[in-house]
């Protein structure tokens, strides 16, 4: 369980606290209106990636949101009274394969708001692999997402398999798998 005697007032102050922690993180995807204008409340979803889970939780006072071992789904209550539920994907938890996380870590950049995201070629295959792997169907918007980052490439399956040779059902039970 998180330390709530300490709340934040808002996802600036959450960034703020990791980036002044020099903490491992970056923000997966959707952070076009990051930090200033972030969905609160139930609907809300912010995906991060790190590689020390327990540590993130323990530093912005989250609290589980399930008490299924595997969910990673945490909720971060602001001094308000709002909340933002926040993913913590972590390397070795398989949403992508091993590697591929570590390469996201590695090669963060800062985004000019003030929190990290992965570089533009991994943001695009793990935009990619989520699409393709974590969905029923590709939907029009990360269709047109991808298209519009590398209008070259062709958005398949097939194409992920050759950038991955290895798809793992992730340990999150609650994530779809597309299966081959």
């Amino acid at each position: 369980m998180g330390d709530n005697h300490n709340k934040m007032k808002d996802v600036k102050e959450l960034f703020k606290k990791l980036n002044d922690a020099d903490f491992n993180y970056v923000v997966l995807r959707n952070w076009d209106n990051l930090p200033d204008n972030v969905e609160l409340g139930p609907h809300s979803d912010l995906d991060l990636l790190t590689d020390e889970p327990r540590r993130l939780v323990n530093l912005i006072g989250a609290e589980k949101t399930f008490k299924e071992w595997y969910r990673v789904q945490h909720k971060l209550t602001f001094d308000d009274g709002t909340f933002v539920l926040i993913d913590v994907r972590y390397t070795g938890d398989r949403y992508y394969p091993l590697q591929f996380e570590e390469d996201i870590l590695k090669g963060k950049t800062l985004h000019h708001r003030g929190f990290y995201i992965p570089s533009k070629w991994d943001y695009y295959w793990a935009l990619m692999y989520h699409a393709l792997v974590h969905k029923p169907y590709l939907g029009a918007d990360y269709l047109i997402i991808l298209k519009g980052m590398n209008s070259s490439l062709e958005v398949s399956f097939d194409s992920l398999l050759i950038k991955f040779d290895n798809l793992e059902r992730p340990m999150d039970k609650s994530v779809f798998f597309r299966t081959l």
